[in-house]
């Protein structure tokens, strides 16, 4: 399993990691991005307390909506091929 992190125009970070669980994902985000940085992820419930110290933005897939727009995940899921 891979977590990816992408800037805008910027530079990628991935890193495998043995599960999606909040105590196994959020230190790394912790250790890798800056406090209020504005991230923008999937819906993941392992995310929700980054809303405490991030401007936290989920994008629910499940709705069906993968066009393109302003705020969206497609940066970091052209990078993994989760496209």
């Amino acid at each position: 399993m891979v977590l990816g992190m992408v800037e805008r125009e910027g530079k990628v970070r991935t890193f495998v990691v043995p599960d999606r669980k909040a105590e196994t994902l959020n230190p790394i985000m912790k250790a890798n991005v800056e406090t209020n940085s504005r991230i923008i992820s999937d819906a993941l419930p392992s995310y929700v307390e980054l809303k405490e110290v991030y401007n936290h933005i989920s994008i629910k897939h499940t709705q069906g909506d993968l066009s393109p727009m302003v705020i969206n995940t497609q940066t970091i899921s052209k990078v993994t091929g989760a496209y």
